[in-house]
């Protein structure tokens, strides 16, 4: 969780807002000051058991009637298949210093609409890791002030390189583009620092702390605010016997180096990746090794020598080939394969049928859905503040949220010069 938190930090704070030389907006960041895991349901919250199933909108609805006024910003993390390939959901923030959602809001009328939410699975498969980073990246470039990329800009939805975070259908993150937020975000969420980053940002604290769940200089463990730690003292150091802390390290059981059949993580057949184990000697997680050659990956391709996924068109119609997304409607959420520089074309096996893509996977106008390509939600998101300045009743919340989901690209923390609240929602 940490390992994704540093990540999008690294995206904002190498993020230039002001995307000219005339002035500077960098070193926008995440600081933790809160981490709370729920290991077993409570009730009456956002950590309740909601049968069937939480509706994203009634679940950050929820989270949002909790305190957060302490923190710039608060952040969901859960494990929950919601509807429709929504995967998060967020309030945009505005520039106007009074209004509600994302950095720097206040309380009103019971609720602080400093909050977001992300899930790390989407029909019904594990996020990768990369497209993990790309969602809470994308989450928080809502909560920073930015709506969606607009498809027919090229500055915001460009043909080359891939699309941008703020994108509103899935990428995969091996593009360029991909963990980099285009001019049109850059001009929203500037006008909306320029605003509001005097209100709630503060210079990081460079000094370490004991209780950040990281281990840093001087620290053998670092168990976060659990004072029931089995392996870590409140001071940050080893209890009794303890060689190493099972909340810190993969490896670890117990307080104790985990054994060679203990695995620390998951084959990842789509990135060409095997099961890894630890080696009992450590509390380190080894490196993975690559999956056997031929070993099926992203989108139907096959994993190489290298350990690098060839796609379909390449590895099965042949070297010269390379996917591209069919634009007719028909044919939109099939295969499509270009021979060199020529035009994109449905595949056909040997027996003339089409190969559908999985849902969620990108098309032309949207994203598919039982091969049929569906507009993204690009133009659903509205002001909090238009909300409420019309409506003015927040009996009609729920109903503003269902129609202003925030559909994700693919989904974690907050400001390098902020406090943040992170918390982790376990079921």
């Amino acid at each position: 969780m940490v390992g994704v938190i540093n990540r999008v930090d690294e995206i904002f704070k190498k993020t230039d807002w002001s995307d000219d030389s005339t002035d500077s907006y960098t070193g926008f960041g995440f600081v933790i000051k809160k981490i709370k895991i729920h290991e077993a349901p409570s009730t009456g919250d956002y950590n309740t058991v909601y049968e069937p199933a939480w509706k994203i909108k009634d679940l950050l609805e929820q989270f949002s009637r909790q305190d957060w006024q302490e923190f710039c910003l608060a952040h969901l993390f859960t494990y929950q298949d919601f509807a429709d390939g929504v995967i998060g959901l967020a309030y945009v923030a505005h520039p106007d210093e009074n209004s509600r959602g994302g950095i720097c809001s206040q309380e009103d009328r019971g609720m602080w609409h400093n909050t977001g939410l992300s899930s790390s699975i989407n029909w019904g498969n594990q996020l990768l890791t990369t497209e993990a980073d790309i969602v809470t990246a994308h989450e928080l470039g809502h909560n920073f002030g930015s709506e969606h990329d607009v498809q027919n800009n090229p500055d915001c939805s460009p043909e080359s390189g891939g699309k941008y975070i703020m994108y509103p259908a899935s990428v995969s993150g091996q593009k360029p583009n991909n963990n980099k937020f285009s001019r049109c975000s850059k001009k929203q969420v500037k006008a909306v620092l320029a605003s509001k980053s005097s209100i709630c940002f503060s210079e990081p604290n460079t000094e370490q702390f004991c209780g950040n769940f990281r281990v840093e200089k001087d620290e053998k463990c670092d168990a976060g605010d659990n004072k029931e730690d089995e392996c870590c003292t409140s001071d940050c150091k080893f209890k009794g016997d303890a060689i190493c802390s099972d909340n810190n390290v993969q490896c670890c059981s117990g307080c104790k180096y985990a054994s060679n059949t203990t695995q620390c993580a998951q084959a990842q057949p789509l990135l060409c990746r095997k099961a890894v184990f630890c080696n009992a000697t450590s509390d380190v997680c080894p490196d993975p090794e690559n999956a056997d050659e031929g070993t099926e990956c992203i989108e139907r391709g096959r994993c190489n020598s290298e350990g690098q996924c060839e796609p379909f068109c390449k590895s099965s119609v042949g070297a010269e080939f390379s996917p591209c997304l069919c634009t007719n409607e028909a044919d939109a959420c099939y295969v499509c394969c270009r021979e060199g520089n020529g035009t994109c074309e449905v595949h056909r096996n040997a027996t003339s049928v089409r190969i559908p893509m999985t849902d969620g996977r990108l098309c032309s106008a949207g994203v598919c859905r039982e091969q049929k390509c569906e507009k993204a939600a690009q133009d659903i998101i509205t002001r909090l503040q238009d909300f409420f300045d019309t409506l003015g009743d927040p009996s009609k919340f729920g109903e503003f949220l269902k129609d202003n989901i925030v559909g994700t690209v693919i989904v974690f923390s907050l400001i390098a010069w902020v406090p943040l609240s992170i918390i982790v929602h376990r079921i």
